[in-house]
C-alpha cells in the first residue's frame, strides 16, 4: 500500500496481567506503520496498570489511560470517542494479533469500499498459548432478518476492524446487552455496508477459565437472543428503543421477552423463535419433564410438527440453565 491511514487500537483491560504484555507486543510487532494505540486500563486490582506504563515508557506514542471500573461495553465507547484514525481495530488483552493482521485487513477495507467492518479466521490457544493445529474459519458474515432464527452476521469480535466513522453512525456499542455488545453491534452495522470474514486467521485467541463465554454464558446467550429479536423489530419499523430502555433498568430478561412478543404480534413468532434458539444454543431452560412436556404440547396445540420434532430432537440433549441468568 502507498498511502497508511491511521489505525486506532483499543486495549481494554481488567485484571488482564496475566496475557497483557503479549498482547501488547503483539501489536508493536505489527508490519503496518500507522497505528495509534491506545490502552486502558478499568480499574484492575492486578498489574495491568504496571504493565502498560512499563510500555509506555518504552513507546512514549503509546496512550495508557487509568479509570475507575466502568465496564467493557463503557470503556469501548470511551475509546471510540478519542479515536482518530479512519479505521478502529479491537483487541483484547489476552489474545495476540498476528504480525500481518493490520496490513491484510486495511488492505481490504481500502479496496472495498462498500464494506464497513471485516474479521478474520483466528486459531485457538490456551493459557500456556500453545496453538491449535486447526483454525477456526468462521463463514457467517450474512444477514437474513426473514428465515427463521434470524440469520445475523457473527463477526469474531477480537479479530475485526472497523470503519470509525460508521462505527459511530451506527451508534457505538449499546449498554443494553452486556457479555453480547457485538451481536448488536453487527446487527446495527450491516444497515451502514457490508461485513466480511477473512478466512485467513490473523488472530490467535487465547481460551481459558476468565473468558467471558466462560465466566458469563449464560446471560450472554439470553442478551444474544435480545439483540436478535430487536433486530427483527426494527427491520419490520419498529422502535425497538422503549423496551430495551425499560431492560436496562430492570435487568429482567423475561419481562423483555414478553414486551416483544406483545410488539411483534402478527409479525414474527416470538415465542417460536426463543425456543428455537435456546434449543439451537444448547442453552433452553428445559429443566423439568414437565416444561419439556409443556413445549410439546404448545407446539402440538398450535399444529408446528416441525418444532416438536425439533424438542424431541433435544429432548435429552445436554442444556445449560438461565434460571439465574443476571
Amino acid at each position: 500500500m502507498s498511502f497508511h491511514p491511521l489505525v486506532t487500537c483499543a486495549i481494554p483491560v481488567y485484571n488482564g496481567a496475566a496475557f497483557l504484555a503479549e498482547a501488547i507486543q503483539s501489536i508493536l510487532d505489527q508490519t503496518y506503520p500507522n497505528i495509534e494505540l491506545f490502552i486502558i486500563n478499568d480499574g484492575s486490582s492486578d498489574d495491568s496498570l504496571a504493565i502498560a506504563r512499563s510500555f509506555q515508557e518504552k513507546h512514549p506514542d503509546i496512550t495508557v489511560i487509568n479509570q475507575q471500573n466502568k465496564g467493557l461495553i463503557a470503556t469501548l465507547n470511551y475509546s471510540l470517542e478519542i479515536a482518530n484514525g479512519r479505521y478502529y481495530a479491537r483487541m483484547d488483552a489476552d489474545d495476540v494479533s498476528l504480525p500481518d493482521r493490520f496490513e491484510k485487513q486495511v488492505a481490504f477495507l481500502e479496496n472495498n469500499i462498500e464494506h464497513a467492518a471485516v474479521g478474520s479466521g483466528f486459531y485457538l490457544i490456551d493459557q500456556h498459548g500453545k496453538k491449535s493445529k486447526e483454525a477456526a474459519l468462521p463463514t457467517d458474515d450474512k444477514t437474513d432478518l426473514t428465515q427463521f432464527p434470524p440469520q445475523l452476521p457473527t463477526l469474531p469480535h477480537p479479530t475485526t476492524i472497523i470503519r470509525t466513522d460508521l462505527l459511530k453512525k451506527a451508534g457505538g456499542y449499546r449498554l443494553y446487552f452486556r457479555h453480547a455488545e457485538d451481536r448488536d453491534l453487527w446487527a446495527r452495522l450491516q444497515e451502514e455496508g457490508q461485513l466480511e470474514i477473512m478466512q485467513e486467521p490473523l488472530l490467535l485467541y487465547r481460551k481459558h477459565g476468565d473468558n467471558i463465554t466462560v465466566k458469563h454464558n449464560p446471560i450472554q446467550q439470553i442478551n444474544g437472543l435480545l439483540a436478535d429479536i430487536s433486530a427483527v423489530a426494527r427491520s419490520l419499523g419498529f422502535d425497538d428503543k422503549p423496551i430495551l430502555d425499560d431492560y436496562l433498568i430492570h435487568q429482567d430478561w423475561r419481562r423483555s421477552f414478553k414486551d416483544f412478543t406483545a410488539l411483534l404480534e402478527g409479525k414474527r413468532d416470538v415465542e417460536q423463535m426463543i425456543d428455537s434458539y435456546f434449543i439451537h444454543r444448547r442453552a433452553w431452560d428445559v429443566t423439568t419433564a414437565r416444561s419439556k412436556a409443556g413445549s410439546l404440547i404448545k407446539y402440538i396445540t398450535k399444529g408446528s410438527p416441525s418444532m416438536v420434532a425439533f424438542v424431541l430432537r433435544k429432548w435429552f440433549g445436554k442444556t445449560k440453565s438461565y434460571r439465574d441468568a443476571s
